[in-house]
């Protein structure tokens, strides 16, 4: 399994094609990446897809793990690493994660395949319940964009920040950095690691970086490959996601 020979002519197209970065919400064609994905336990995943397209494609959506491997998924369209079928003009594909509420969480990350002319939206929306608590509830879009660098805020004043990752393109390890700045743009900590091909992080920042407490500002995600990313903000027991910034150019 390869995503960066999948995706490679639609890469390849943007590239040549001199177009600037998009954010996450503009849809291209050719497929698309949900940097998160989790099932089991207190939480479950709903996921659409939608044909933009204006005919029937085909479609292939991927579970991977933390691992890089496929991850077998159980879901209300069945248990399975990958889910396929085709979708006709305007309509939609919509399933849930179901994993027993008693069992391990399952996480990851999932990706659309479908023919490079064709355009396939989605979101996912993750779903938390607790025992006599509120259920909470937030999105993410399906990213059809490419990007090495983002932006993510994060607030560890109010709030708690963190945030999901996917090596998505590429079976080779990839070099990510993560650059601090406080909220008067001063950088105070920088952090640099590696992810072997197609696996997937998923963390809160003060677990991993405790030099980031009490502060808020901007960390700085930037790679030597195409990665997919996702923030997180929690407080008081609900969530929010964080869409990515991009600036043009990157």
């Amino acid at each position: 399994m390869s995503r960066q020979i999948s995706c490679f002519p639609r890469v390849l197209f943007l590239l040549c094609a001199a177009l600037p970065a998009f954010a996450a919400d503009i849809v291209l064609q050719g497929g698309g990446t949900l940097a998160h994905i989790v099932g089991g336990g207190p939480w479950v995943t709903a996921v659409t897809l939608v044909n933009l397209t204006g005919g029937t494609v085909p479609y292939v959506l991927h579970f991977i793990g933390d691992d890089g491997q496929p991850m077998t998924l159980a879901t209300t369209a069945g248990n399975a690493s990958e889910l396929t079928g085709n979708l006709g003009s305007g309509a939609s594909f919509i399933f849930e994660t179901n994993g027993p509420t008693d069992g391990p969480v399952q996480q990851g990350w999932a990706y659309v395949e479908t023919e490079q002319d064709a355009w396939i939206a989605g979101s996912a929306v993750f779903r938390l319940t607790i025992p006599d608590s509120p259920i909470y509830e937030a999105s993410l879009p399906l990213d059809t964009g490419i990007h090495k660098q983002f932006g993510l805020p994060f607030d560890h004043v109010d709030a708690t920040t963190g945030f999901a990752m996917a090596n998505s393109f590429s079976n080779l390890a990839i070099t990510v950095t993560l650059t601090f700045y406080d909220e008067f743009g001063t950088q105070f900590f920088s952090d640099t690691f590696n992810m072997a091909g197609l696996t997937h992080q998923a963390f809160m920042l003060p677990d991993r970086y405790p030099q980031v407490a009490g502060k808020r500002g901007l960390v700085l995600v930037t790679s030597n490959g195409f990665i997919n990313v996702v923030g997180l903000r929690a407080r008081g027991g609900g969530f929010t996601t964080i869409t990515p910034l991009v600036l043009q150019g990157w």
